[in-house]
């Protein structure tokens, strides 16, 4: 049986355990803030698709929630979904849409 990640550990040995357990989740997160971190070159052709932005944003984060719940169901083996892991999904698929719709 394999150990979680408790808060009576050290911050350091933490963050280990959890770059350890999450290693594409953590890299995810790191290419996600190069990506808004840095000034992407100006495409005439691009600039005519409206929201787009909020769209690249939004496929990010979901890129990075689904590898986030592959590597958390991968490691804990008690299936997909689990709980209420789909209703989970559904509330943050529709809070993703209306926020993208203001």
């Amino acid at each position: 049986m394999k150990k979680s990640v408790s808060s009576s550990k050290p911050p350091r040995c933490r963050f280990l355990a959890i770059l350890r357990h999450y290693p594409l989740t953590c890299g995810c997160v790191v290419l996600i803030w190069y990506l808004c971190l840095f000034r992407p070159p100006s495409v005439p052709s691009l600039s005519e698709i409206p929201n787009l932005d909020k769209v690249v944003h939004v496929v990010m984060y979901l890129g990075t929630f689904g590898i986030m719940w592959w590597e958390h169901a991968r490691r804990h083996a008690a299936g997909a979904f689990h709980g209420h892991a789909a209703d989970d999904i559904v509330a943050a698929l529709v809070f993703l849409i209306h926020a993208a719709s203001r």
